[in-house]
C-alpha cells in the first residue's frame, strides 16, 4: 500500500493506522523530502482500520480504511 503525501517545509508529518478500538496498530513518520509512504500490510489482518495524518501534531485527515486479503 502507497500513501502520497505533502506539507511545507519545516512542518513534521506522521501518519497511523488504528483498529476499529483505537487501538494504534502502525505509526510512521513521514521524511521530508519524500512524498510517498509504502506500507506492508501483510502486517495487518483483513478488517476495517482507521488512518490519521498529521502535522506537527495536529490531526488533518482520518477516515477509514478496509485491509481485504
Amino acid at each position: 500500500m502507497t500513501i502520497n503525501y505533502s506539507f511545507q517545509e519545516g512542518q513534521v508529518g506522521s501518519f497511523a493506522i488504528f483498529d476499529m478500538s483505537g487501538r494504534a496498530v502502525t505509526q510512521f513518520v513521514l521524511p521530508q523530502g519524500q512524498q510517498s509512504l509504502t506500507i506492508d500490510q501483510s502486517t495487518l489482518s483483513s478488517g476495517m482500520y482507521y488512518y490519521a495524518f498529521y502535522v506537527n501534531g495536529s490531526l488533518v485527515k482520518s477516515e477509514k480504511m478496509v485491509i481485504s486479503k
